[in-house]
């Protein structure tokens, strides 16, 4: 009799797994709905939806934990996860496929703050078509993100992996980005427009044609990232390309790109990049203030003076299809024994403003 009476109990919490999950203080989602109220949700299986927006947050203080589920889409004009003008929002931990877009948050006249992370985002297809997309506005409506261990597989199909526009004081951290190889000019691993103070760090952005990873942005540190084998749709295309001023570009690895590493505006400190078997240019700086160096970590003085390392090919480089730009030591220094030489040029002198202007395009 207690053996029957315990599987009778078995078989009803079986049946009621969503009831469960309620009881656990998270409300349950398991089909395309409208998010209106503040709190946690979690999606408690596999659902496909063609609805414009398959799952739309219409409120603030929202956490949706897909549990390792799967949200789709056969259409390629719609969202399926959409939030307007509401702050808190935390997307993580699932899988979404199909779409145009797979998340789209964005401001409406109010500064936002959003966190995307561990997704599994891949297959978003048609015109504009963004696997993972936050944006500000124009002017002083930043929003601000952390945007964290995410894969973006565009699979050949969407024209832009990430995309941030206008966010200031946010963190862009081990994402992949990969596979955008549509018609030009889109095809980008992350882009980012308009921001400031960003922390772009340990991405790796691979097989995108047009670019792997284009920041536009003033005041941000564009370091540890990885980018290989993206290009071949045109020459403008590079691995790294950063526009704006005050940046830090540091310890970038760029390989079998188009481009290697580009780098545009003033005051941006510059060392420890590594570029190799990539195209026509490994480095390319371009309106570089020349005045007033900062003295860079770890560089010999002489004299009273900072002696900078010069980029310059070696003549076993190739000018055309894989190049690897080396440093060459002024007179006086030295590389430590068996050290890699890497681009290492100095930290700038610079009066950094209290609030950038942001620079709009890649």
């Amino acid at each position: 009799m207690k053996l029957r009476i315990l599987a009778a109990g078995l078989a009803v919490l079986a049946s009621l797994p969503q009831a469960a999950v309620a009881s656990q203080g998270k409300t349950p989602i398991h089909r395309a709905t409208q998010v209106a109220t503040p709190g946690s949700y979690i999606v408690t299986k596999d659902f496909s939806s063609n609805e414009a927006i398959v799952v739309e947050i219409l409120a603030d203080d929202v956490t949706i934990d897909l549990d390792g589920h799967t949200i789709s889409s056969t259409s390629q004009s719609n969202t399926l996860i959409k939030s307007v003008g509401h702050t808190n929002i935390r997307v993580t931990n699932g899988k979404l496929t199909g779409g145009n877009v797979g998340v789209s948050f964005t401001t409406s006249g109010e500064q936002i703050f959003v966190q995307v992370d561990n997704l599994n985002v891949r297959g978003q297809a048609g015109p504009g078509s963004k696997g993972i997309h936050v944006s500000g506005e124009s002017g002083p409506v930043y929003a601000v993100a952390v945007v964290r261990d995410n894969t973006v597989d565009a699979e050949m199909k969407t024209y832009i992996c990430m995309q941030l526009d206008y966010l200031a004081n946010s963190t862009v951290e081990n994402n992949v980005l990969q596979n955008s190889w549509v018609p030009l000019p889109t095809g980008i691993g992350l882009g980012i427009n308009g921001s400031t103070r960003l922390k772009v760090i340990r991405n790796v952005a691979s097989g995108n044609r047009y670019g792997g990873i284009a920041a536009g942005c003033n005041g941000c540190d564009v370091s540890y990232n990885v980018a290989s084998g993206n290009g071949g749709g045109t020459n403008a295309a590079a691995g790294v390309v950063v526009v704006g001023n005050d940046n830090t570009v540091s310890f970038n690895t760029c390989s079998r790109n188009t481009n290697g590493i580009q780098v545009q505006g003033s005051g941006n400190a510059i060392f420890d990049n590594t570029a190799s078997e990539n195209g026509p240019n490994g480095f390319e700086l371009r309106d570089r203030d020349p005045h007033q160096r900062r003295e860079r970590p770890g560089m010999r003085r002489e004299r009273g003076a900072v002696q900078p390392l010069r980029l310059q090919r070696e003549p076993g480089d190739r000018h055309h299809g894989g190049c690897e730009q080396r440093a060459q030591l002024l007179p006086g220094q030295q590389h430590a024994a068996g050290r890699r030489q890497r681009s290492q040029l100095p930290r700038r002198s610079v009066v950094r403003r209290r609030k950038p202007t942001p620079v709009i395009g890649w």
